[in-house]
């Protein structure tokens, strides 16, 4: 689905597992292998399932994991934020009902009985694998579109500015793409429904806010249709397979393409719903919740200070709010309750600057981190509950750090 043959696209494994652990995928292979299991001996599948069978939940949760991972660094907005993890738990929903739905038809002989387990294990035995390749490409480019995302959500909405679209400008640029280059347009021109970037699989095309003053302002509709021809390739079955990529993450408030082909699954229109029920509990209640706790127990104005050889860690109500608010499992909130032990415990991994770490900063985005005083980040690794989790600090000018991100990179000790 995500066929491409580059040098960078062959050592995406490599460099997703430098970024996120050598072990990221075995507690997802793991969780796929239990939910085969389940499904043989169930006989049979249905989306409604996906509600009521624990394995089947525990690869979404999985998936759910790893694909949070695009959210890092990333100074999201309450209501961005909210949506992104609710666009990347949904897909991941929707990616499990595939896989469950891809498996269940190979359930039966041609005599409409039960194959054997060893039997529909060797005949599925691809489908785990295809299905994290395919996840590598996922995750890359959903650390574009969250990015984008972010980068919409910052940029301005006065005429004073424009915005300019901007690929790599490099000889990797795919031809379709390089027309793009330097398109400039205000943020209201309809050419950015469609064709904010990603416009595809590994694409790197990127767009900056120009000064409307000192910038000419391209023909909407010349550029209109380079941003269709750039998003057009007829498969053999005469349907346009870039197609789904005409969609702008940031107005959408979503990762993903809103048509991507695991929402054309059958029973795939009934995933969305069934997640919906399956996470009734309010997130906002819940973090109020942890909140309230945490606010009895350090005064208004203060802070929990933990000292960490020469380092004072300050933990304050409104970074406790930002670590909740980046963690999306409603079980893995828990962890503001040991953030003490957790920080405590941590061993320090390495340090990066703003702008750095997996993903690049809008300049806007940069500025509000220096203007809270924030120098630079560290990275520290610790356990709670038997989960491997990275702590993201904020190194800030008065020489203290602060939490704003926990990371769980296993779900499964």
């Amino acid at each position: 689905m995500y066929s491409c043959t580059c040098k960078k696209c062959k050592h995406q494994t490599e460099r997703l597992e430098l970024a996120l652990g050598k072990d990221i995928f075995k507690p997802l292979l793991n969780a796929v292998e239990k939910a085969f299991k389940k499904l043989h001996s169930k006989g049979s599948y249905k989306p409604e399932d996906l509600a009521t069978t624990k394995e089947y939940q525990n690869v979404i949760k999985e998936t759910n994991t790893i694909l949070n991972f695009s959210l890092k660094d990333n100074d999201l907005s309450e209501g961005m934020l909210k949506s992104l993890q609710n666009d990347i738990f949904l897909f991941s929903g929707l990616k499990t009902h595939a896989q469950l739905f891809e498996a269940s038809r190979q359930l039966l002989t041609a005599d409409k009985t039960i194959k054997s387990y060893a039997q529909f294990s060797n005949d599925v035995k691809n489908i785990p694998q295809t299905h994290r390749k395919y996840l590598e490409a996922e995750y890359d480019f959903a650390v574009s579109s969250v990015q984008m995302a972010d980068k919409w959500d910052n940029f301005s909405d006065s005429d004073r500015y424009y915005l300019q679209y901007r690929t790599a400008n490099d000889d990797k640029v795919r031809i379709t793409h390089q027309p793009l280059h330097n398109i400039t347009l205000p943020k209201s021109d309809k050419f950015w429904d469609k064709f904010f970037p990603p416009n595809g699989w590994r694409c790197r095309c990127t767009a900056l806010q120009v000064l409307a003053a000192t910038n000419e302002v391209s023909n909407s509709k010349e550029a209109y249709k380079k941003g269709d021809k750039a998003t057009t390739q007829i498969n053999k079955n005469g349907k346009n397979k870039l197609e789904i990529f005409r969609f702008n993450p940031g107005r959408k408030k979503v990762v993903f393409p809103p048509n991507h082909p695991y929402s054309k699954v059958q029973g795939a229109n009934k995933v969305a719903p069934i997640l919906k029920e399956n996470q009734r509990v309010d997130r906002k209640a819940i973090d109020k919740e942890y909140l309230d706790w945490f606010g009895s127990k350090v005064k208004r104005g203060s802070y929990l200070s933990i000292i960490k050889e020469d380092t004072e860690i300050r933990v304050s109500k409104a970074s406790a709010k930002s670590v909740l608010q980046h963690i999306f499992d409603i079980e893995n909130k828990k962890i503001i309750k040991d953030i003490e032990n957790v920080i405590k415990k941590s061993k320090y991994l390495r340090s990066a600057a703003l702008g750095e770490g997996g993903t690049k900063k809008s300049s806007k985005n940069i500025g509000k981190k220096r203007g809270r005083g924030v120098l630079k980040y560290k990275y520290y690794s610790s356990n709670w509950n038997g989960i491997d989790v990275e702590i993201n600090m904020e190194v800030m000018k008065n020489g203290y750090e602060q939490p704003y991100t926990i990371l769980f990179k296993k779900i499964e000790p």
